[in-house]
Parts: structure tokens; sequence; C-alpha cells
């Protein structure tokens, strides 16, 4: 018996994934197969259409389609997931990265800073000062219970 070679419809035999960066906010997608994908000129699918990296696309986002840009391609759904955590990483990473500082914007950081040490320290003050009253209070009341306790003991004898 021979066997038959039955031809699967485009989306059954997906093996590339890809990662578009969406035109309007610089983000990227999530990783997408290329059914997922329109051509941006043509409108053509993944399943009409063999995409390549820098290839410009509609992609979608919450269900609807932006314009972006193919930006990293893969047989592996993991591969792109790995991309856009990295890509991820460094843009933390340039976002703390310091812009260069001149006088001023040092004295008004130094200012700021002072400020709001100082601040701190008058919070602070203001709670022990709190908790200070706290305490001598319970005490007096510890000690006007105990006083009548031991009053109420002394009469109870006599």
């Amino acid at each position: 018996m021979s066997k038959r070679r039955v031809k699967l419809p485009g989306r059954f035999s997906e093996s590339k994934w890809f990662v578009i960066r969406y035109s309007s906010d610089k983000e990227l997608s999530p990783p997408l197969t290329s059914s997922q994908l329109e051509d941006e000129e043509t409108g053509e699918t993944g399943e009409e259409k063999e995409f390549k990296v820098g290839d410009q696309v509609q992609a979608p986002w919450n269900g609807v389609m932006y314009q972006g840009k193919i930006e990293f391609e893969s047989d592996s759904k993991d591969e792109c997931l790995k991309y856009t955590d990295s890509k991820k990483k460094t843009k933390k990473r340039r976002a703390h990265v310091p812009a260069k500082k001149t006088a001023a914007d040092v004295e008004d950081a130094d200012a700021i800073l002072k400020k709001s040490k100082k601040e701190k320290n008058e919070k602070k003050k203001k709670i022990e000062a709190a908790q200070k009253h706290t305490a001598i209070t319970t005490a007096e009341e510890l000690f006007k219970c105990s006083f009548l306790t031991a009053s109420h003991a002394t009469n109870d004898k006599h």
C-alpha cells in the first residue's frame, strides 16, 4: 500500500515566527505567525506571500491591525520571545543612562535632595514626638490603674 501525501493549508504548515515593530509607538509585538500578518500594500497574508525582515506589514495588537515593520524572524517562537526580552532590557538600560549634567542641574538636584532630607527629618521628629506622648500617656494610665488597684486592695484588707 502506498502512502498518500496530503497538502495542508498554509495555516497548518506554519514554520516562521515574526516580531514586528509598530510604527505608531515603536513597541515590539509578541511573536506572530505569518498568517496573522498582512502585506501593507497588497493586503496579502502569510498564506499567500512569504514575508522577510524589513517588510512593511499590518499586524494585530489586541484585535486591531496596526502598521509596522518586520524586525525579527525565526523558526522558533521561543527565539522571538528571547529577542523581545533582550530588546526590552536594552531599552530599560538606556532609560537609566544619565544625560550630561550642567552645574545648574547639579545645584538644583542638591537643593531638592537637601529639601527632601529636611522634610524627612521633620517628619521623623513629629513621629517620635507623637510616640513619646503616647508612651507617657500610657504610662500615666497604667500608674493610675495600678494605684487604684492597690488602694482597693488595701481597703479590702481592712
